[in-house]
């Protein structure tokens, strides 16, 4: 049986993992219990030091003591509910349960009482079944008597699985489409691991003599709770041990069976994903079409992701199992864990090396050097289990991680000493200051040795690799700065801020640490004398096909450049996988709806619409066009006014007004919002609980803050502090906004910086810098954040989408806010400028109701949704779709508080209206800000100056574009779009 379809496999894992029916809601919510209150956190050290405390204190590992709890053993619980058991967990679990308990609502919390006689140590393992749909896996902390034993306890995780068809849908040009996942609705047994995976076992809790009080507290996701097992850690037997213990069976002589990697039964991670591979023995093979045929290496390499594949043995005895792996990362070694229906077979098993290689070959499940495994299968359906293992590289990552922090301190330390400006005349003699600096040099020297000699030993390098001629960089430069320490001042980026610094490097280095990527095309159960098929095809035969491709690329549609004239023709900005997915709901949805037949097509660069205008050759419509294009279109009389089609008014509810303020030319509106970003207030939780910090809702709350945050070396960051010298409007405008300020005079003829308003505003965005020392400038906020450099400060929608899925080891530490802002009579005003991306559609379209019609389905709430989901379904979390329809984006099915706190935002969105000469009163604005902040130039100076050279150039272009003459009298008004004039252009949303 080389593969199953999707007909067979739903069945066959309903039988192996006794899937029963999906319930959308619980039922029967019957009881609910008072909670205690849980008390404060204890000394929150790291799970490694308080493991070896209590290993030292006499802890017990190896114990006979378990537990297994169930809804009768509650003690007390919060914000959950019993419900009857009809979700099938007794045929699951094999016994006659009543009730499990719903984790529904937001911040339950459970708690049990057990009794023991000795000082042991215990796992957790929970029976869960999931409820919503959601892409982030289930959350919760770990208390023990009211206390987090250890930091790693405030987060645990426990993964999702998800299942997806193994017939692939095919786009118009026969190319396979990343097929949608769904949850496996079925019980999972899950183990408490930490949240990065870094510890080779689940994660163990001291239980002392006498009554213990182990409290779960969910922070993420709506589940049902079964049974909680507290267990000792298991024992794995040895790999002899295990042949003994399963008997005289005889081994497998001639079997094999093929299994493509893509045809999965369940993987426990939305990021893993399939992609085409198109080398001539990889399989299935095609030489135009992109066939989905292995899964990419790329995304399948951080600790804890697994596949499950469902195999068939058709006789017992013993097997081979050997997979067809692509592992080109060089001088490295993946590691992985290979569980058999849901367990690891023996202690060898835990940790399968994969060997680094350039082209494809096979590698039997065992030791690199030695004979392959042999595992024993019963006759008939296992589940087989491919887990990322990156426990090898814990050491390494930790001693990083505190290398890192150690010399974060140290730069910080220099610069209190030094100051901000350094005098580069001045002598200095560091010891004096900071006696320990050489020894403190020499122990981050010895530090980075100790990496570098644990990664080769690791894996197995003999020559130079990314993470060697990195490390080496940094040992080079630290040996430098501890050979000449009182030049350290002078040489201050060398240590820390600059992209060649010490602190760059190793920031290089620490992902790297624990990214463990394997690419596979297909997997052999197996017996000893089968011979497998080939990995590589030969010189002739790769010449031949790259011959075929040639010529085949001549015949194919999809290389094509001649449209269908009935189609409406649509270019988008975007990478593939949007395109390919829009292209799919299209073909699916809207042209059998409408009879419209639409081609969509990526535009590479937004430059090539302005080409493709000139020459006549535009599209009908380009989608994920930057805010401010339309308006350049428009003015130039090549942007069709969208307020012209009678529904337009009531198209546009389904907006927020302050996003179209941009997109107005006069008494027009020439796009539709299309994506949102949202500047939001970032803030670390554990810093700021330790510091006793309220979270700042107003300007003068940040500066307020500012004094204990700077007497720990800390900062907060404004997005004013990007390392670009241009302030864009997005940067400078909030800040005006929220004094209530303008940049135009009301008739759009002058620059008003002059403003009262204005100045107030500006003088607080120099002030900031040059009375309250925040950061002049931050080459990355992501890295300040995660290092706790810059533990609060004003990010983006990216900012977001980084903290979640590329900084798991802040993974619920940190949270969002709304952006402080400026009070006015009792009122907040947080206003930010949030434009992204807008839909519009070209004047010389010769289709402008099916344009229409198209952008009326596509801004649509229900289609919005549909497409958010799909993304994130095919190709990972990762792919978050901020979309600008407001109700899509209160349902979609992400974390309701960070959703609640964008959708709060999002009412003071107020884009920046254009004029045509918005570039260079933008401009100027910058240089106002650089001017006092870089030169010490005095405000009103700058203002007065940068007035002069604004008034100019919008003279000029009002000139241009005839709305004055060259005696600038008036020849026809400027209409400048406001949010308290906006309702003249769109329909306010109810």
């Amino acid at each position: 049986m080389p593969f199953f379809n999707a007909t067979l496999i739903i069945p066959l894992l309903s039988m192996v993992f006794s899937m029963m029916p999906h319930h959308s809601e619980p039922a029967n919510l019957t009881k609910e219990y008072p909670m205690e209150q849980i008390g404060e956190s204890g000394s929150l050290v790291t799970y490694d030091d308080i493991l070896a405390d209590w290993i030292a204190d006499g802890s017990a590992q190896d114990h006979d003591q378990t537990w297994h709890l169930g809804t009768e053993h509650i003690y007390s619980s919060s914000n959950v509910s019993l419900i009857d058991n009809d979700y099938g967990y007794d045929a699951w679990l094999g016994e006659n349960i009543d009730f499990v308990t719903a984790f529904t609502q937001s911040q339950g919390t459970i708690s049990y009482q057990i009794a023991t006689v000795y000082d042991i140590l215990v796992t957790l393992t929970l029976d869960l079944y999931v409820l919503d749909t959601g892409v982030r896996d289930l959350e919760m902390a770990v208390l023990v008597n009211g206390l987090y034993q250890y930091s790693e306890a405030q987060q645990v995780t426990y993964s999702k699985e998800w299942v997806t068809p193994h017939e692939f849908e095919e786009d118009r040009y026969q190319n396979q489409i990343m097929p949608k996942a769904t949850l496996a609705p079925t019980w999972l047994r899950r183990q408490t691991y930490d949240a990065q995976r870094l510890q080779t076992h689940p994660l163990l809790f001291r239980l002392t003599p006498g009554l213990n009080t182990i409290t779960l507290q969910q922070l993420q996701g709506a589940y049902l709770l079964g049974n909680v097992h507290i267990s000792a850690l298991e024992s794995l037997p040895s790999y002899n041990t295990y042949l003994s213990n399963t008997g005289q069976a005889p081994m497998m002589q001639d079997t094999l069976i093929t299994y493509q990697a893509e045809h999965l039964a369940s993987r426990n991670s939305l990021s893993t994903r399939f992609t085409t591979n198109r080398e001539p023995l990889v399989t299935p093979f095609a030489l135009i079409e992109g066939k989905l045929n292995v899964i990419d290496g790329a995304t399948y390499q951080n600790g804890g992701q697994r596949v499950t594949y469902l195999i068939e043995a058709p006789a017992s005895g013993y097997y081979h199992l050997t997979w067809k792996v692509l592992q080109n990362r060089t001088q490295t070694i993946s590691y992985r864990r290979l569980l058999i229906d849901g367990e690891v077979p023996f202690a060898e098993a835990e940790t399968i090396a994969f060997s680094a290689n350039r082209k494809w070959q096979h590698q039997a499940i065992g030791p690199l050097e030695g004979d392959p495994y042999r595992f024993y299968l019963s006759q008939g359906f296992h589940m087989v289990s491919l887990e990322v293992n990156t426990s090898q590289t814990r050491v390494a990552h930790q001693t990083m991680r505190a290398l890192m922090s150690d010399l974060n301190e140290l730069s910080l330390s220099i610069k209190k000493i030094t100051g901000n400006t350094i005098d580069p005349n001045r002598e200095w003699d560091l010891k004096t200051y900071l006696p320990t600096i050489e020894s403190d040099l020499d122990e981050a020297i010895a530090k980075v040795d100790a990496i570098k000699t644990t990664w080769v030993t690791l894996m197995k390098a003999t020559q130079q690799s990314d993470v060697i001629a990195s490390l080496n960089i940094a040992r080079r430069l630290l040996v430098t700065l501890r050979d000449e320490i009182d030049l350290i001042p002078r040489r201050l980026n060398t240590l820390s801020g600059a992209s060649g610094s010490v602190l760059y490097r190793l920031g290089i280095v620490l992902p790297l640490l624990i990214q463990s990527p394997l690419t596979i095309d297909q997997f052999y159960l197996h017996g000893e004398t089968a011979t497998l098929p080939k990995t590589q095809a030969g010189f002739f035969q790769t010449i031949w096909t790259g011959i075929r491709r040639f010529f085949a690329s001549f015949l194919s549609d999809q290389f094509k450049e001649t449209t269908d004239p009935s189609e409406l023709v649509i270019w988008v900005s975007r990478s593939r996988q949007y395109v390919n997915l829009l292209q799919q709901m299209v073909d699916a949805e809207f042209t059998p709806m409408t009879g419209i037949p639409v081609r969509v097509s990526i535009n590479p660069n937004e430059d090539k619409l302005i080409l493709a205008s000139s020459a006549g050759k535009q599209p009908d419509i380009a989608m994920g066009v930057a805010g401010w294009r339309p308006y350049d279109f428009a003015i130039r009389n090549s942007a069709y006014d969208l307020a012209t089609f009678t529904d337009f008014r009531e198209v546009s509810e389904r907006f927020y007004p302050g996003s179209f303020l941009q997109l107005i030319y006069q008494n027009g509106v020439y796009a539709l919002p299309e994506t949102q970003n949202f500047y939001l207030l970032f803030y670390r939780t554990d810093i700021m609980n330790r510091l006793d910090l309220d979270i700042p809702d107003t300007w003068q709350d940040v500066i307020d803050i500012l004094p204990e945050l700077q007497r720990f070396g800390m900062n907060f960051y404004s997005m004013l502090s990007s390392a670009n010298a241009f302030k864009a409007f997005v940067l400078t405008m909030p800040f005006i906004r929220q004094y209530g300020g303008k940049i135009f005079s009301d008739d759009g003829l002058r620059a008003a910086y002059d403003d009262p308003k204005t100045i107030e505003a500006l003088t607080l965005m120099t002030d900031l810098y040059t009375t309250y020392s925040l950061p002049i400038e931050v080459g990355s906020f992501y890295n300040e954040f995660r290092y706790g450099r810059l533990p609060i400060g004003i990010g983006d929608f990216g900012m977001y989408i980084s903290l979640l899925h590329a900084a798991p080891e802040i993974a619920g530490l940190w949270n969002i806010a709304p952006l402080p802002g400026v009070e006015r009579d009792g009122v907040i005003n947080r206003s930010f400028d949030g434009s992204s991306t807008s839909a519009m559609m070209f004047k010389e379209t010769k289709k402008p109701q099916q344009a229409w019609t198209f952008l009326k389905w596509w801004t649509n709430a229900q289609t919005q949704l549909d497409y958010a989901e799909n993304l994130i379904s095919a190709y990972g979390p990762e792919y978050l779709w901020n979309t600008s329809n407001r109700e899509a984006f209160a349902n979609m099915s992400w974390d309701e508080g960070h959703r609640s706190v964008m959708l709060e935002q999002w009412e003071w969105i107020d884009d920046t209206a254009k004029t045509p000469a918005s570039y260079m009163v933008e401009r100027e604005l910058s240089n106002i800000w650089n001017k006092v902040v870089y030169q010490g130039v005095n405000l009103r100076t700058a203002i007065e100056d940068s007035l002069i050279i604004a008034d100019k150039e919008i003279r000029r272009k009002m000139i241009e574009f005839g709305f004055i003459d060259a005696q600038g009298n008036a020849l026809k008004a400027y209409i400048l779009p406001t949010r308290e004039n906006i309702d003249d252009w769109i329909g306010l949303p109810a």
